[in-house]
Protein backbone atom coordinates (compact mmCIF):
# COMPACT_ATOMS: atom_id res chain seq x y z
CA UNK A 1 0.00 0.00 0.00
CA UNK A 2 1.58 3.30 -1.05
CA UNK A 3 1.54 5.57 1.97
CA UNK A 4 3.80 8.20 0.33
CA UNK A 5 5.48 8.59 3.71
CA UNK A 6 8.51 10.57 2.57
CA UNK A 7 6.62 13.28 0.71
CA UNK A 8 4.00 13.57 3.46
CA UNK A 9 6.69 13.93 6.15
CA UNK A 10 8.39 16.73 4.22
CA UNK A 11 5.02 18.39 3.48
CA UNK A 12 4.48 18.95 7.20
CA UNK A 13 8.01 20.35 7.62
CA UNK A 14 9.31 17.31 9.48
CA UNK A 15 12.19 14.97 8.77
CA UNK A 16 12.59 11.21 8.75
CA UNK A 17 14.60 11.56 11.98
CA UNK A 18 11.47 13.01 13.61
CA UNK A 19 9.52 10.03 12.36
CA UNK A 20 12.07 7.64 13.82
CA UNK A 21 11.82 9.42 17.17
CA UNK A 22 8.04 8.99 17.15
CA UNK A 23 8.41 5.33 16.22
CA UNK A 24 10.70 4.83 19.22
CA UNK A 25 7.98 6.27 21.46
CA UNK A 26 5.69 3.56 20.06
CA UNK A 27 8.34 0.95 20.99
CA UNK A 28 9.35 0.42 17.38
CA UNK A 29 13.13 0.62 17.36
CA UNK A 30 14.31 0.43 13.77
CA UNK A 31 17.59 1.11 12.02
CA UNK A 32 17.55 4.07 9.63
CA UNK A 33 18.57 1.88 6.69
CA UNK A 34 15.77 -0.60 7.38
CA UNK A 35 13.19 2.17 7.65
CA UNK A 36 14.44 3.54 4.35
CA UNK A 37 14.08 0.11 2.75
CA UNK A 38 10.51 -0.17 4.01
CA UNK A 39 9.55 3.33 2.88
CA UNK A 40 11.06 2.76 -0.57
CA UNK A 41 9.48 -0.73 -0.84
CA UNK A 42 12.82 -2.49 -1.17
CA UNK A 43 11.72 -4.82 1.62
CA UNK A 44 8.19 -6.04 2.15
CA UNK A 45 6.37 -8.35 4.49
CA UNK A 46 4.54 -8.32 7.78
CA UNK A 47 7.19 -6.28 9.62
CA UNK A 48 7.29 -3.70 6.83
CA UNK A 49 3.50 -3.43 6.90
CA UNK A 50 3.50 -2.94 10.67
CA UNK A 51 6.15 -0.22 10.55
CA UNK A 52 4.56 1.56 7.57
CA UNK A 53 1.17 1.48 9.24
CA UNK A 54 2.66 3.10 12.36
CA UNK A 55 4.40 5.69 10.16
CA UNK A 56 1.10 6.44 8.46
CA UNK A 57 -0.60 6.98 11.83
CA UNK A 58 2.15 9.36 12.95
CA UNK A 59 2.16 11.37 9.74
CA UNK A 60 -1.65 11.55 9.70
CA UNK A 61 -1.51 12.95 13.24
CA UNK A 62 1.06 15.56 12.14
CA UNK A 63 -1.11 16.49 9.16
CA UNK A 64 -4.17 16.98 11.34
CA UNK A 65 -2.18 19.08 13.85
CA UNK A 66 -0.91 21.25 11.01
CA UNK A 67 -4.46 21.96 9.80
CA UNK A 68 -5.46 23.38 13.18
Amino acid sequence: MPYLIKSRVYAVNKKIVDLMSELKQKNIDIAPSLLSDYINARRTGKNADTVLSACDEIVTKWESERKK
